[in-house]
């Protein structure tokens, strides 16, 4: 959904190695398109250890937010519109 409501500010990081069919079944389940990056070291320099972690940065400003864990949506997007500026 947040893909769906911000396009491209909106990336996976993959800290882990997928073969291509567990990426192409992870599409399929979840009707997913937004971007996969295979990243362990772009993981490790941001600081993701666990699954999942957000990772919420500002377009104009080097400030950033970082929550782990699983999340609604809803808390998720409010979040997006806090970075972003707007009134959540």
């Amino acid at each position: 959904k947040l893909y769906q409501a911000y396009g491209s500010s909106v990336a996976v990081i993959v800290p882990e190695t997928f073969d291509q069919f567990t990426l192409e079944r992870f599409r399929r389940v979840t009707k997913s398109t937004f971007p996969l990056i295979p990243g362990k070291v772009m993981a490790e320099k941001m600081g993701v250890t666990a699954t999942p972690t957000f990772r919420f940065l500002t377009g104009t400003t080097a400030k950033s937010h970082v929550e782990v864990g699983p999340r609604s949506y809803y808390y998720l997007d409010e979040i997006v519109k806090l970075m972003k500026g707007r009134a959540a």
